[in-house]
């Protein structure tokens, strides 16, 4: 960096004939003799002169910008002389020999400055070119260039950064960093409060979060809400009410249950009781029982209740409803009432609780006309707690349901026309079991419908024209005879269901019917199979499908098993199957003929090949059970392209796999193969479609019934 030229700096201060000193001149013994009126105009001082850079001497280099004051060379006096000219021409009067090198701005003040010592004549108006210090004692001492720069000012002691009169240190720092620091010091100010507000923000948090704990802390018991700990990322109850209080205004039925009454009606229950066949009692717990009937009207021939419902709500509705079928114990059938439906709820529950602060059991009734059995307990604790799998079973009540029907039905079925007719069954309950009896001749329903989140759904046999079951977490099995739709879902649980479908416009058809195969193991892909028992259809059955059933089987996370037991040539099938987690394996009856498409996910699919003498045509014509995979019509309007499986899916061969399945013409004793298209428009078809789907787990369908 070049400095500009400064007339108060000059370099000839420092000018010397000698190098045998390093030391500045000393002041004098008398401190006034320093002192000087810097009121008075100023005078250029008298200095030292030397060459640039320097000769003889050794001290620090001069500025450049003395270069061009001293161009004339280091033996040139012109600069010299125009500076004694301005100094002769001066009006302020030579007080002594005392020349001072700096001269403050005016002021009233007086201090000392360092001195400088000419050697010119007080008298002569011309000083002397070559100006000396001296000592104290009037000695000559010449005066060198110490390590500070003098021209810059650096001779005054430095100045120091202070924090309330404290004295900062003060670092050095490498001009690389300091570079770095000024290119990203925007970027590290914005980081450093960024931190700063995260911080201050999860101390507000944590400070809110123990104010909220401590605010949960102090409510009283009665009207406490639960407490938590936070700990490993989960949550826990501190303390928590768990006692149960029922509360009419919350926890009683609403507008859709119906009207209540004949509630809590309770007597002693005899544990010698026939109901114990089908449940043995706890001896630590009392039990009390209580009644419902329902009569059954008489129409055309057969005994008839047009609704019936049952709902279970809230934590302490656990349980089993049951259905008694001809596989009850023959004591429990007998104990029926002739002509109606009764129903028994026996309560188990803890020694010495208020049964009517903790339940409302009612007979209920709707502005419909339908009749049902209500189970109503609280749906929380007092201490707001709504999640039941903190409560004590051991103090929780319990509830066994038992529905029966007419001891003269159940005992005498009558397979071709069920004595007793329900158009409307509901059951919804929560957090109950549902088991279902033989009922095959005994009653026959309309629409039957289950619905549970907890403890499962089993039916041994049940016939119906549309039946849905909701399994929620639970698990199904059971044998369906449906005559128009029939859907199971189920959350995390397995489906196990043989399936009977009936043509209600046929009702004496006897078309082959498989025997169940579950919960038994299936056939391995190349164990010897025994044929089926076959019947075949009188030339009054019709051979094409007149109606389609529908069937549904859906599980998120369990296996599938699905078997069809009956399928009149008669009736057409659309049949929709899928597990996102699970084995999935299904047996299509051999009257099945229609397309299909089986598609799977990280997951095999396996077709075994149809059993040779396994199938009999169920028109007596000699044909052969057949199977082709190829292309099928997957348009708007299918089953197919309803399921999410379009063209471009049939093109994925790795994941899906399409085809169909009929009965062949033989010639000459040869099977006369068909393409998938061809089957799928052929009238033996009827539209019937099949689709399956699965997930994590092997996909299986045979076409032989096996």
């Amino acid at each position: 960096m070049i400095i500009p030229p400064d007339d108060e700096k000059d370099a000839n201060l420092f000018r010397t004939t000698s190098v045998a000193s390093t030391s500045l001149v000393p002041p004098p013994s008398d401190p006034d003799s320093l002192l000087i009126d810097i009121d008075a105009p100023a005078r250029p001082p008298a200095v030292l002169r030397a060459s640039y850079p320097f000769s003889d001497w050794h001290g620090e280099d001069l500025p450049p910008y003395e270069r061009a004051r001293w161009s004339a060379g280091s033996g040139s006096t012109a600069s010299l002389e125009r500076h004694a000219s301005r100094a002769a021409s001066s009006s302020r009067p030579s007080p002594s020999t005392v020349q001072y090198v700096f001269a403050d701005p005016p002021s009233s003040r007086r201090r000392p400055l360092r001195p400088v010592i000419s050697t010119r004549d007080p008298e002569s108006p011309t000083p002397s070119p070559l100006p000396t210090p001296v000592s104290p004692e009037g000695t000559v001492t010449p005066t060198l260039a110490s390590a500070s720069k003098l021209w810059e000012g650096s001779a005054l002691p430095p100045r120091h950064r202070t924090l309330y009169g404290w004295p900062l240190p003060v670092f050095e720092t490498h001009p690389p960093a300091r570079r770095w620091w000024r290119k990203y010091r925007r970027w590290l100010q914005a980081l450093s409060l960024f931190i700063l507000v995260a911080i201050g923000l999860t101390v507000g948090l944590l400070v809110g979060f123990r104010a909220g704990f401590a605010a949960h802390k102090s409510v009283g018991a009665d009207d406490a809400q639960p407490t938590y700990e936070v700990s490993g990322g989960a949550s826990h109850f501190l303390n928590p009410n768990l006692n149960l209080t029922y509360v009419p205004s919350r926890d009683g039925p609403d507008a859709s249950d119906g009207r209540a009454f004949n509630c809590n009606a309770f007597a002693f229950y005899n544990t010698s009781s026939d109901l114990d066949q089908l449940a043995i009692p706890y001896a630590a717990f009392d039990h009390v029982i209580t009644n419902y009937s329902f009569p059954l009207a008489s129409v055309s021939g057969r005994q008839q209740l047009d609704s019936f419902f049952m709902v279970a709500r809230g934590l302490a509705a656990t349980g089993t409803v049951e259905f008694v079928g001809t596989d009850g114990p023959s004591d429990v059938i007998s104990g029926g009432d002739e002509d109606n439906i009764r129903v028994d709820v026996v309560v188990r529950y803890a020694e010495g609780r208020n049964l009517s602060t903790i339940m409302n059991i009612c007979q209920m009734r709707r502005d419909d006309g339908s009749v049902g059995v209500g189970i109503f307990t609280p749906v929380e604790t007092d201490g707001g707690i709504s999640n039941p799998y903190l409560l004590n079973v051991q103090t929780t009540p319990s509830y066994h349901v038992v529905v029966r029907l007419p001891p003269s039905a159940v005992k005498n079925p009558v397979y071709t026309y069920s004595p007793v007719y329900i158009p409307d069954l509901a059951v919804n309950v929560s957090q109950m079991a549902v088991r279902t009896g033989n009922m095959q001749g005994v009653v026959d329903f309309g629409n039957w419908s289950i619905s549970t989140c907890r403890g499962g759904v089993v039916t041994v046999y049940v016939a119906a024209q549309n039946a849905i079951v909701s399994a929620g977490g639970s698990s199904v099995q059971g044998k369906f005879n449906v005559s128009e739709s029939l859907v199971v879902n189920g959350t995390s649980g397995t489906i196990m269901a043989d399936v009977i479908l009936w043509d209600s416009q046929n009702p004496g058809e006897n078309s082959t019917t498989l025997e169940s195969t579950f919960p038994v193991a299936r056939r391995a892909a190349n164990a010897p199979v025994t044929a089926v028992p076959a019947n075949v259809l009188t030339a009054a059955d019709p051979s094409t499908p007149e109606r389609m059933i529908h069937t549904s089987f859906t599980s998120n996370e369990g296996f599938i098993y699905v078997s069809y037991l009956h399928h009149p040539p008669s009736v057409a099938l659309s049949s929709y199957i899928t597990s996102s987690g699970g084995t999935v394996d299904v047996s299509v009856h051999p009257n099945f003929v229609g397309a299909f498409a089986i598609q799977n996910l990280w997951g095999e699919v396996r077709l075994p090949p149809v059993s040779t003498g396994v199938c009999v045509d169920p028109v007596g014509e000699g044909r052969r059970r057949a199977v082709v995979q190829g292309n099928i019509d997957v348009s708007d309007g299918t089953l197919f392209a309803t399921e999410g499986i379009n063209s471009t899916t049939v093109a994925l061969a790795e994941i899906t796999v399409t085809g169909a399945a009929y009965w062949a013409d033989v010639v000459n004793g040869q099977a006369q193969t068909q393409s998938a298209h061809a089957v799928q428009d052929s009238a033996a078809s009827g539209g019937s479609e099949l689709v399956v789907v699965g997930s994590w787990g092997d996909v299986q369908v045979t076409f032989d019934g096996t």
